[in-house]
């Protein structure tokens, strides 16, 4: 009986069924495993956790030594809890690629600067695409350690506006 580490914090506990389909599938290529969900009519549910687990199991491992916690922060990002589970489980024998996905479902996902929309309102900066490219900016820093306390992040926010182009 499989529980995952409460430091995951995973908003609902995976459905043992999704991953021992998971599990059973991984190591398949992608061609086989959409095969097998079509030939036992998968829910979609079941299809998007094994087709997602099967795609981290083949991508993690690969994914250079060292890679910079933002990088694998903006590869997982797009998965499911249960899929990341599911790959945590089937990747067992690859120790780096299991601290990575640890590292990310214990800490780097919920890693969010203290600036937000309403901060950079409140600094006169109009709404528009550079809040995202500025939050993302701040985000990538906390993630990479080049940002260790809110006063380090004011100062490179205050980088940031003052790098945007004058509007008038």
């Amino acid at each position: 009986d499989f529980r995952p580490p409460e430091a995951w914090q995973l908003h609902d506990p995976p459905e043992l069924e999704r991953l021992f389909y998971a599990l059973w599938l991984a190591r398949l290529d992608a061609n086989q495993v959409a095969a097998v969900c079509d030939r036992l009519h998968f829910p979609l549910t079941t299809r998007a956790v094994v087709v997602d687990a099967n795609r981290l199991v083949h991508a993690i491992p690969r994914w250079p030594a060292g890679i910079a916690p933002s990088d694998a922060v903006a590869r997982l990002e797009e998965a499911g809890e249960e899929s990341l589970v599911a790959a945590w489980l089937a990747l067992a024998d690859m120790p780096q690629a299991r601290e990575i996905l640890t590292a990310y479902l214990a800490t780097w996902r919920r890693v969010t600067p203290v600036t937000d929309g309403r901060t950079l309102r409140e600094a006169g900066l109009p709404p528009g695409p550079a809040y995202s490219r500025i939050l993302g900016t701040l985000r990538t820093s906390w993630l990479d350690g080049q940002l260790e306390n809110s006063d380090q992040e004011r100062e490179l926010l205050r980088t940031l506006l003052a790098e945007m182009p004058v509007r008038g």
